[in-house]
């Protein structure tokens, strides 16, 4: 079996098209590297297990707890960011959420 980058497309190993159907060399391995620990191209997804409870503050202040189980650590999060996290599926990266 032969595996090939995506960066490199069977037809012009070594390059790769442009929109203008220009050749261009293909990214380096330090390229490659960088946009797989890019920040921005992370994909986030929510873990299974975890536990949420919905709460109140003393002024009546919506609010959720999150407990992770592997860890037993909490997490609190306001209305808002519980909406994002429902969001965080794996399928959308970070620049994709921050423009939604």
């Amino acid at each position: 079996m032969v595996l090939r980058s995506v960066f490199e497309p069977p037809n012009l190993k070594g390059h790769i098209v442009r929109a203008e159907g220009q050749l261009s060399p293909a990214p380096s391995t330090w390229d490659r590297l960088a946009l797989a620990l890019s920040p921005v191209e992370f994909r986030p997804c929510r873990l299974p297990d975890l536990e949420i409870a919905q709460h109140r503050t003393r002024a009546g202040q919506p609010y959720l707890v999150l407990r992770n189980p592997t860890t037993n650590t909490y997490l609190r999060l306001e209305p808002r960011e519980f909406e994002l996290m429902g969001r965080m599926d794996g399928s959308r990266n970070l620049a994709a959420l921050v423009l939604e």
